[in-house]
């Protein structure tokens, strides 16, 4: 009798933790919020940009060193912003990577189209959101 209760406990106890780990992963998520998306979305596009950038200054060309100072400004508070997703462990910090990607993906569909007028259309964007999201802030 005694044997058959330690088995019971046992499976019990299998049971129990495999609930524990797959019930979460079946009920439905939260729709992600769509602040932080934007947020998420500005931060990829200054991600995109500022790579694009940097390979800009390794070929040697030369940038408005005003527009890199107002282009790094944004990018870092927008930095911060992800950085506070990770330190918090916000359930948004795992669409960052692949909203970045589709960023660097357009960045590179219209760099192969004209590498100038992308700079200027993605500082526009870079822009118009970064001043919608932090208003009051250059």
């Amino acid at each position: 009798m005694r044997k058959l209760w330690q088995r019971w406990a046992w499976v019990i106890f299998a049971a129990v933790f495999a609930a524990l780990i797959f019930v979460p992963d079946l009920l439905p998520q939260r729709a992600p919020d769509p602040v932080v998306m934007e947020h998420i979305q500005c931060a990829a596009v200054a991600v995109a940009l500022g790579q694009f950038l940097f390979t800009r200054q390794e070929a040697g060309q030369s940038l408005d060193p005003a527009f890199l100072a107002a282009f790094e400004a944004r990018q870092d508070r927008l930095q911060d912003y992800l950085e506070g997703l990770r330190r918090r462990d916000d359930r948004h910090n795992i669409l960052v990577r692949p909203v970045i990607a589709e960023a660097e993906t357009a960045r590179d569909a219209s760099v192969a189209a004209d590498g100038d007028a992308y700079i200027d259309r993605a500082w526009q964007d870079l822009r118009s959101c970064h001043d919608k999201l932090f208003p009051g802030v250059a």
